[in-house]
């Protein structure tokens, strides 16, 4: 099992174009995605341009902690992680790892990271 490798080249950020469906673009002089403008229009870029500040106002809402969510959560699935591989490290050999040999999860396994994946 090989550990995930985070990049860090570049800051990590929401898609919200993948998650949302919300159309948005990286400007050239720009770091921060924008609501993009080509694909609305008039009115209908208005209520777009509505949604999108709202969206960005709640995620960054002192109050509402997302990000502090978001990065507790992160930390969650990190330590899970880890104690994962201790687990297969602890069963398994990397001989057998590399001929394709698994282990089964146990339902407490299972059960965590539902809950994780839940919040």
């Amino acid at each position: 099992i090989e550990q995930y490798k985070i990049n860090t080249e570049k800051e990590e950020r929401i898609d919200f174009k993948t998650i949302m469906k919300i159309p948005v673009i990286i400007k050239q002089q720009d770091t921060h995605p924008v609501l993009n403008d080509q694909v609305f229009k008039g009115i209908d870029f208005e209520i777009q341009s509505e949604l999108y500040t709202k969206l960005q106002e709640t995620i960054h809402d002192p109050n509402l902690r997302f990000f502090y969510s978001i990065s507790d959560i992160e930390k969650e699935f990190l330590a899970f992680q880890s104690e994962i591989i201790l687990q297969t490290k602890s069963t398994i050999t990397p001989d057998e790892q590399i001929n394709g040999k698994l282990i089964p999860r146990t339902q407490a396994d299972a059960d965590r990271f539902n809950n994780l994946s839940k919040k």
